[in-house]
Parts: C-alpha cells; sequence; structure tokens
C-alpha cells in the first residue's frame, strides 16, 4: 500500500480557472462553466485499486472530482453524477447517487475506485455503491485501454464563481492490500428524505428547504416580475414538479424569452433565455446597461453562459440555440444567450436591473404570442 499526501502547490490550472495556495488551503475559482477544460491538477497518475480523500469546502454550487475521463459532481442537479474514469458514458442515471454537500462548511470525501466496486462517501456515510462501472468488467477482462497502462489522473474543479477551498488530498493505491468493502457501508446507502409536493405547490413549498435569505430574494423577484412585466412582456408563470427534488419556476414570454428558476433540495439557480434572436437580445441589453455603468455591463457579459455541451465553451458546433457574442473584445460561445446568476442576494438584484433594462428595450410582438 502507498499513501500519497499531494502537496496542495503541486496543482496546475488548465483552462481559466483561478488556483492559489493561501494559508495552507488550495484555492480554486473556475471562470467558465466547462468542467473539462477548466480544472486544477496534479501530474501524479494513480493505479487500481486506489482511494482518493479530500478536505474541501465550497461557499456556492458546485464542485467536480475528475479521475481518468470520469467525473463525481457534487451539490448540482444532474442526469449524469458520476460517469466512468475510462470515458466513453453516455448513458444517464446509471448511478444512485445523493450528491448533497452542505455550503461554508469543510466535508471529507472518500472514493475508492477498487476492482470490484466503486464507493463514494462523505464523512464516513456512503453515498453510492457500484459494482457495475464499465472499468471494473475491462479490469476483470484485462481490457483497460493502453493510454491508463501508467494510472489515471486526479483534478477538481468547480461552477462557475463558485469558490472552492481545499484543505488536503490523498490518494492511497492498494496495490495487494485491497479491502473489503468498508465496515462503515451500511446495506443502504442515505439519502436525504424528501418532502411531498403532492397537489398545487405554491412557490413557497418549493423553496422552504433554500436559506431564510434565497427564500426573501425569490419572493421578491416573484413579485417584482409579475408585477412590472405580467403585461408589458406578456409573462406567465409556471411551477413544474414533475422531476422532485428536482423543481422549477419559469417565467415566459412566449417566443422572446424565459426565466428559470431551478431548485434542487438546498441549491437554486436563476437563468435568463432568449427564445429568439439571442445575439441581438443580448447586445441589446448589455449596450443599454452600458449607457449608465460600463462596469455592470461588462459583468453582466461574464455572466453569460458558456455551451458545453456542443464545442469548447469558446466557439462550438453543431448548436442549434448557440450564437457568438463579443463584447469589449471579449468573445464567447452561448446556448441561447443566456445569463446565469446564482444563490446570492447580489446576484437577485443584478437580476432584476438586468430584466429592469430588457423591459424597458425589448418588446414582444404579437407574431411571439
Amino acid at each position: 500500500m502507498k499513501r500519497h499526501e499531494i502537496p496542495l502547490a503541486s496543482f496546475k490550472p488548465c483552462g481559466n480557472v483561478s488556483v492559489d495556495v493561501h494559508d495552507g488551503e488550495l484555492n480554486v475559482t473556475a471562470n467558465t462553466d466547462f468542467h473539462r477544460i477548466v480544472y486544477a491538477y496534479t501530474e501524479d497518475k494513480f493505479k487500481i485499486p486506489f482511494r482518493v480523500d479530500i478536505t474541501v469546502k465550497i461557499d456556492l454550487p458546485s464542485l467536480y472530482l475528475i479521475i481518468g475521463k470520469g467525473h463525481i459532481v457534487w451539490a448540482q442537479d444532474s442526469n449524469r453524477m458520476i460517469t466512468d474514469i475510462l470515458g466513453g458514458e453516455n448513458k444517464p442515471n446509471l448511478h444512485k447517487f445523493d450528491n448533497f454537500l452542505p455550503l461554508n462548511e469543510y466535508v471529507d470525501i472518500s472514493v475508492i475506485y477498487g476492482t470490484k466496486y466503486l464507493w463514494v462517501s462523505v464523512g464516513g456515510k456512503c453515498r453510492c455503491l457500484s459494482k457495475k462501472d464499465p472499468y471494473i468488467k475491462a479490469l476483470k477482462n484485462n481490457a483497460i485501454p493502453d493510454e491508463f497502462s501508467g494510472g489515471f489522473g486526479f483534478a477538481v474543479t468547480c461552477g462557475k464563481r463558485t469558490q472552492a477551498a481545499i484543505k488536503a488530498v490523498t490518494v492511497t493505491e492498494y496495490e495487494n492490500d485491497e479491502p473489503d468493502i468498508p465496515a462503515e457501508i451500511h446495506d443502504t446507502p442515505y439519502f436525504p428524505p424528501l418532502s411531498d409536493l403532492s397537489g398545487k405547490p405554491a412557490i413557497e413549498d418549493l423553496i422552504k428547504n433554500l436559506s431564510p435569505e434565497v427564500q426573501s430574494e425569490i419572493l421578491k423577484t416573484d413579485e417584482y416580475l409579475m408585477k412590472n412585466m405580467k403585461k408589458s412582456l406578456k409573462l406567465k408563470r409556471r411551477i413544474e414538479t414533475k422531476f422532485h427534488p428536482r423543481n422549477k419556476i419559469v417565467y415566459l414570454s412566449s417566443g422572446l424569452l424565459s426565466c428559470h428558476l431551478d431548485i434542487y433540495h438546498t441549491y437554486m439557480s436563476l437563468e435568463l433565455r432568449w427564445l429568439s434572436d439571442a445575439e441581438n437580445h443580448v447586445m441589446t441589453a448589455l449596450n443599454k446597461l452600458a449607457e449608465e455603468s460600463p462596469e455592470f455591463a461588462d459583468k453582466m457579459f461574464l455572466r453569460v453562459k458558456e455551451c458545453t455541451r456542443c464545442g469548447s465553451g469558446i466557439g462550438g458546433t453543431g448548436c442549434v440555440h448557440g450564437c457568438r457574442l463579443e463584447y469589449n473584445s471579449k468573445k464567447t460561445f452561448s446556448c441561447w444567450g443566456t445569463f446565469q446568476f446564482k444563490m446570492l442576494p447580489s446576484d437577485f438584484e443584478d437580476f432584476r436591473k438586468v430584466m429592469d433594462t430588457v423591459n424597458s428595450v425589448v418588446k414582444p410582438t404579437d407574431k411571439n404570442n
């Protein structure tokens, strides 16, 4: 058995990510959302069976552990929360996995890539136990690709504008000492209880697991939209709970824009998407914002969500909803020209300011409604 204490200073940045060590912590902040090209990595490689232990704190969703060509995502709604370390795994929902992490609190995450099982835990509580990952089958058939003959790499990243503070990273290679399924694993992995949202839930029912300050901002924003834009933008609101605990509040101006407030357990995100002529609408809004505050307009351009499905995030191809945007010599490629806001009171304030500007310069047409 070999135990590797990974020096935090050895982590290197890849892509548009900020990486530094301060007061004994590795601080990582991603400046785009595409985890496959933006991360902090160590050049070390590790051979199966091995265990990764990381002590980490995040202030906002989300966190990614990238191992080989796979990943484990935390504090984010996803139908591919765990993907195989060999890559090429595209089927959704293959793992029963509770990926909840508390915010602004250090947690101990452990992952074992064994020859017979994959085990994930937080604070010793099992979150996932899988015996059917493709890499396990490949091991049995001596079919691990040559590119992994030297082992698997490890990297970490987070959601755009999230700050991850890492206290320690340890990797243990078991060689011939692979443990059995850890004794602390119970028969049933830990999953938090879900509240019942049957019938016709109110907004308050959907947001009750969020922090009081975020709840207050959501209700304030709902009142603001429905009072000020119900007529001018012909805005309609709908509540979606079909995929509870993945709930959604949608504000729709048909054919023009939609605002999606996505709620997942104790997390939420807010997006403004353009349903038509995205490039023109984004630039119109930014230019209007710049009349009052060029600094705010610059900040909002950085809030544009990069395309993470069809390309590199700076110029993908094949995206039916993609648009290329350029503002003050900065470029990006975005699906829907989406503005993205996080679960911060200041972000809700920014969102309302953007919507106020949108309401003043963009109007729906009869053709769109």
